[in-house]
């Protein structure tokens, strides 16, 4: 009689049992790795959450690539690139130097000058008056765009991977980077088209 009332055993204590076994082998929403905003998201929530920065960083970026002043805007998108990352830094829950900071998106950025020579010609086309200025307005826009889509990405898949500011080896990433670039250039240029 005692076996049975040990195997049809329930109770508080015993159920308390079940629901810490149960905690503990279900699928964690995020890798250990990952902190912040973006550990109680799931991966496609957590990539939802970082294109909408992305997004909304390249947009901006892109729109101060209008600005008429030679070397001005590339200043402004650099501000925009730098927040861009520390909104990211902070949904990751990771620590942001900005010095450090500015260090990687410079040698990001300069990654993809030789493929796309963007930055620097499209601010300084507009010195040259009126053709200049109407070049500079419509290649520096662009430029902005991507690049700021580009190195978006470059962090949002190191930071995925566990990786943080101080890991990321730019070399590394120049072929990611130098894609995410084209990716953006050609969904600019389809929805300038008016595709989709």
């Amino acid at each position: 009689m005692d076996n049975a009332e040990d195997n049809n055993q329930s109770g508080p204590d015993v159920n308390r049992n079940a629901d810490d076994a149960n905690k503990n082998t279900a699928a964690p929403l995020a890798p250990s790795f990952i902190r912040g905003e973006a550990a109680a998201l799931s991966q496609d929530g957590r990539l939802r959450k970082t294109e909408e920065i992305l997004k909304w960083n390249s947009l901006l970026a892109g729109g101060l690539g209008i600005i008429p002043i030679p070397l001005v805007d590339l200043a402004a998108v650099s501000a925009v690139q730098l927040k861009m990352l520390r909104d990211l830094t902070r949904f990751y829950g990771l620590e942001n130097d900005e010095k450090l900071g500015k260090k990687v998106i410079s040698a990001l950025i300069g990654g993809l000058v030789p493929s796309t020579l963007g930055p620097a010609v499209g601010s300084m086309l507009k010195v040259v008056p009126l053709v200049g200025g109407i070049a500079g307005l419509l290649t520096q826009p662009a430029f902005s765009y991507a690049s700021t889509y580009a190195v978006g990405k470059v962090f949002i898949r190191h930071f995925e991977q566990g990786g943080t500011l101080l890991t990321l080896d730019p070399k590394k990433e120049y072929a990611y980077q130098t894609a995410m670039f084209k990716e953006a250039i050609a969904a600019k240029n389809l929805k300038a088209s008016g595709g989709s």
